[in-house]
């Protein structure tokens, strides 16, 4: 069966966020995840937006790697200044999902550094 390009802007909606923990003591947020898509990827980016009411107060980007079709990851992101009251969290999942080569076909393949400004470390 073909899968076609708004097949592939479904998947977004297939990972499943769960367990969103803010820690004001450690600025730190912990969250668990689960690939709950058909597909397996080499790199998922994760943006976090923290509200204070309606109003975002704080922004962070965390990468993971070699997230699996049906894998569970438990995340976690911190931030480097005291983070006031959060009364809402976004996480919103960035894939390259229009990229073939992040998609893992073949374990034999060598993983891909996709996101933008990362580099890879040698």
């Amino acid at each position: 069966q073909k899968v076609t390009a708004t097949d592939k802007i479904k998947l977004l909606d297939n990972f499943l966020i769960q367990n969103k923990n803010f820690s004001r003591k450690n600025n730190q947020l912990d969250f668990k995840v689960t690939n709950n898509t058909l597909f397996s990827f080499w790199q998922t980016g994760w943006q976090i937006v923290l509200y204070q009411n309606k109003r975002p107060i704080a922004a962070n980007y965390v990468t993971s790697n070699n997230f699996f079709s049906g894998d569970i990851k438990n995340i976690s992101v911190s931030w480097p200044e005291t983070i006031g009251a959060i009364s809402k969290i976004e996480i919103i999942p960035d894939i390259n999902i229009f990229d073939n080569s992040n998609y893992i076909t073949n374990s034999n393949t060598p993983p891909v550094n996709l996101i933008k400004g990362a580099r890879d470390i040698k």
